[in-house]
């Protein structure tokens, strides 16, 4: 591209300005292409666009600051001479054509810098232009360009993407598989007059949420061309990457051979996409807060430059939609007094099971350690079980508060599939104990055992007694009728 000196010093003496006082004009044309080297450096004049290369385009709303060198001390001109303070900077961005005119401008040398567009990378962001600008013809005539026409380039970095693959709402020992996409940019390869250079220190990282653990070796790679279109290339543990999985910082790093990038390169591959497994695993027991997943693409681009990407800033909210996440899913139990909302109940224990067969059964759903997984309701008449899947489950009251009735059958409850559905409120009451029925917290009657003499003694006891108080009355009574002369029949 033209930029007169692109970072190249040169003496102000070496040219001499012509006499005149014409005001002539800098015009910029921003364009992304795919190689620097797609884009050939211009004389000044502006270029027929029917011979730009074919993948050139447009930039528009790519911002540039002019500036005026003061170049009076007579040293040689380059990025680090002062700034001429008696020109008015100028600032615009480029319109729809990818152009941006400064024009009437006086004569002298000027600093051009561009703010490098989000995405892309810039060749030389800053480089001067003099205007006018002083040309050769083949016959080695000079001529002055007061209309001077530069070229910046730019080049498209990539960009990483992932996703959540299949139920969004999870719980412990549930597999969820997640996508990594990197588009791959333009910038990891650029042909030189002294061959094809490539990027190196090529890796995608994926930076996991300590509540999930990896499943080694699960890695699937599918590369892409330009158009989205699958191609039959295969990636090559060991050959084309290695693939590095530590577990203290809960991260896996696929390092690309320079073998590898080579494929990405020379097959015009438009994006790099790996699929992986990750399994839920028992820390999320007592959470509720989304499960997150990270990942990053880091190299040296082909012109030297490093490049680093997050698929978020790692220090976001995690609730953020440009977060890749699942949800854990939770049941929280409200336990009152049948008819008093407000009355709580403590101290009551349940325990969950995934069918309502098991739950009747007694086989309830195994945490850590081969337990069952059972929660007991806190002074608020609050219970939670956390970290379950999308699904159906059966809760069953194993300990009633004391003084109240045990459920008799197992309470169905559903976590539904979208993040919205994964927490659920179940309110459950108890009736107070009756009189002969049991309860899990005692207080109440209980009902004489079939077979158990020692119950049969008191009822006998007071028939006895019963028996026993007739005879008496009926002796006294006839004494009392023989003292006063009464007869009486036997």
């Amino acid at each position: 591209m033209l930029t007169v000196f692109m970072g190249v010093s040169v003496s102000a003496a070496e040219v001499d300005f012509p006499a005149s006082d014409q005001k002539g004009n800098i015009t910029i044309h921003s364009f992304d292409v795919s190689s620097y080297e797609n884009l050939k450096g211009s004389t000044g004049e502006k270029v027929d666009e029917n011979n730009l290369p074919d993948d050139a385009k447009k930039l528009s709303d790519v911002i540039f600051t002019l500036q005026r060198l003061d170049d009076s001390d007579g040293k040689p001109v380059s990025a680090t001479t002062p700034i001429d303070h008696t020109f008015s900077v100028q600032k615009g961005k480029t319109d729809s054509n990818g152009e941006l005119a400064f024009s009437d401008l006086p004569k002298g040398y000027y600093l051009v810098t561009e703010e490098i567009p989000t995405g892309y990378s810039a060749q030389k962001p800053t480089f001067i232009v003099m205007l006018p600008l002083k040309t050769m013809d083949s016959a080695g005539n000079a001529s002055w360009n007061y209309d001077v026409h530069v070229y910046p380039k730019n080049v498209q970095k990539g960009q990483i993407e992932k996703q959540a693959v299949g139920r969004k709402v999870v719980g412990v020992g549930d597999e969820v598989l997640w996508d990594v996409e990197y588009e791959v940019g333009r910038d990891i390869k650029e042909d030189t007059e002294n061959g094809r250079v490539y990027a190196k220190d090529f890796y995608i990282t994926d930076t996991m949420d300590s509540r999930l653990t990896y499943v080694e070796k699960s890695a699937v790679f599918q590369l892409y061309d330009r158009t989205g279109k699958q191609v039959e290339i295969k990636l090559v543990d060991g050959v084309d990457y290695i693939e590095v999985y530590d577990k203290n910082a809960n991260t896996v790093t696929w390092n690309y051979t320079d073998a590898g990038v080579r494929v990405l390169a020379d097959n015009e591959i438009g994006m790099t996409k790996v699929s992986i497994k990750t399994l839920v695993n028992p820390t999320a027991l007592g959470t509720v807060d989304v499960v997150w997943n990270n990942a990053s693409i880091d190299f040296v681009n082909a012109s030297g430059d490093p490049y680093h990407l997050d698929v978020f800033p790692p220090n976001s909210d995690k609730n953020g939609t440009d977060v890749p996440k699942v949800y854990l899913g939770s049941i929280k139990i409200d336990k009152h007094e049948k008819g008093e909302k407000e009355k709580k109940l403590s101290n009551v224990t349940f325990k969950i099971a995934s069918t309502q067969e098991n739950a009747k059964s007694g086989k309830f759903i195994q945490v850590e350690d081969g337990k069952d997984y059972e929660r007991t309701t806190d002074e608020r008449g609050y219970a939670i079980f956390t970290a379950l899947g999308s699904g159906d489950y059966w809760l069953v009251e194993t300990k009633a508060a004391e003084g109240y009735q045990l459920l008799e059958s197992p309470i169905k409850v559903t976590i539904g599939e979208k993040a919205d559905e994964s927490s659920v409120l179940v309110s459950i009451e108890n009736e107070k104990k009756d009189d002969g029925k049991e309860g899990g917290g005692g207080g109440g009657k209980v009902p004489p055992k079939t077979g158990d003499e020692t119950n049969l003694f008191y009822p006998i006891a007071i028939m006895g007694i019963s028996v026993l108080v007739v005879i008496v009355l009926w002796k006294k009574r006839r004494r009392n009728s023989d003292e006063t002369g009464e007869k009486h029949d036997n």
